[in-house]
């Protein structure tokens, strides 16, 4: 039990990981844009990009781990 409900924890911080990482990119990159009032693609790519790819990482990492520690059908 104390297995899955660690599964459930790192999950779930693997979807804040990608949804609120990815909005502190998006936020960043529109300041810099606006400040500077230049900021390529590529940069916003990175910044987005970066935290989501983590967070789905993690959460495939979980799903993969719960698949092998998932009991076995009768």
């Amino acid at each position: 039990m104390a297995v899955t409900e660690g599964m459930k924890r790192i999950e779930k911080l693997g979807t804040a990981i990608a949804l609120w990482g990815g909005l502190a990119g998006l936020l960043l990159w529109c300041a810099v844009l606006f400040i500077r009032g230049s900021f390529g693609l590529g940069e916003l790519l990175f910044m987005v990009g970066v935290p989501v790819i983590c967070g789905a990482t993690l959460r495939l990492i979980v799903w993969i781990a719960e698949g092998f520690l998932a009991p076995r059908p009768s």
